[in-house]
């Protein structure tokens, strides 16, 4: 609703919608990076746990998923921010409409070769395309350069993580619902203390200093 708002007048509010969705932006990659990243390494262990034995070929079309989510919610962000907010729910559609048809173009030629992993990957690609496709229509109004460099620091961090989690994973042997549990704890201490020691310029300046610091003066 804010970014609406702004939208009403952009020349006037050009540099605060700029800000807005970068700031979104770089919250989302904060979160989806790890979730993304852990969602990978633990993904054995998960299918295992809540599917069982027998259901190993899950794993691969999980694995591929994991990194859907980044691109789904850069998207979502994307598209809502920058597109519909503005009254271009009719580009949206279309949009939405080219990205169904290289889903469905990618499907018929993946499922028969890759099966399950084919209709994964085809939902992959066509997140793909339709972020590039938001990201060049959007390209006036989005710092790439801010965002990109937050991006890629969070997603090292998370890779950081999953190394971390997967060094458990090869020397420790244990239940699995256990070892799920306890990667997924060794997953959200290590992301968190990279976060602290590198003193994250977005986490103390736009979490901790506008959230808990304007909490505790009300």
């Amino acid at each position: 609703p804010r970014v609406k708002y702004l939208w009403a007048d952009f020349e006037k509010n050009k540099v605060k919608i700029r800000e807005t969705i970068d700031r979104t932006i770089t919250f989302i990659s904060l979160i989806v990076c790890p979730i993304s990243v852990g969602l990978f390494c633990v993904s054995a262990n998960l299918i295992n746990v809540f599917l069982g034995r027998g259901y190993e070929g899950c794993i691969p079309v999980l694995k591929v998923f994991s990194f859907i989510i980044i691109c789904t919610s850069f998207n979502s962000i994307i598209s809502n921010q920058c597109i519909v907010a503005r009254g271009n729910q009719v580009l949206y559609n279309k949009l939405l409409f080219i990205s169904s048809c290289i889903n469905v173009v990618c499907n018929i030629f993946l499922i028969t070769i890759l099966m399950a992993r084919g209709a994964a990957l085809a939902s992959a690609i066509s997140e793909l395309i339709l972020l590039a496709l938001n990201l060049f229509l959007c390209r006036g109004i989005l710092n790439f350069r801010y965002i990109m460099s937050n991006f890629f620091r969070y997603m090292l961090y998370a890779i950081i993580m999953g190394i971390s989690i997967m060094i458990f994973d090869y020397f420790f042997d244990c239940d699995e619902l256990y070892k799920l549990i306890i990667e997924i704890g060794i997953g959200v201490v290590v992301y968190g203390l990279q976060l602290l020691f590198s003193r994250d310029k977005f986490i103390y300046e736009y979490i901790i200093r506008d959230f808990f610091l304007k909490k505790k003066k009300v």
